[in-house]
C-alpha cells in the first residue's frame, strides 16, 4: 500500500483562532501570539487521510494541503 503525504499550509487572514487544528496536529501546528494557527515545520508532511482530516476540521477554510 502507497501513502500519499501532503505538506500543510494555513492562511492566517482566515484563521478565527479556533485551535481545532492544532488540537489535532499539535506536534506541528500551534496558536501564535496573534491566536492564528501556524505550522511550525512548512517542511514537515503529514499522510493524506490527516491531512484532509486537517482541512475538513477548519471551520473557515483556512487549510490547505500542498
Amino acid at each position: 500500500m502507497i501513502i500519499t503525504m501532503s505538506k500543510i499550509k494555513i492562511d492566517k487572514e482566515k484563521c478565527i483562532g479556533c485551535g481545532s487544528c492544532a488540537f489535532s496536529w499539535e506536534e506541528n501546528i500551534k496558536l501564535n501570539e496573534d491566536n492564528k494557527a501556524e505550522v511550525i515545520d512548512s517542511n514537515l508532511e503529514i499522510d493524506e487521510s490527516n491531512a484532509q482530516n486537517l482541512v475538513d476540521i477548519c471551520p473557515v477554510g483556512a487549510i490547505e494541503k500542498e
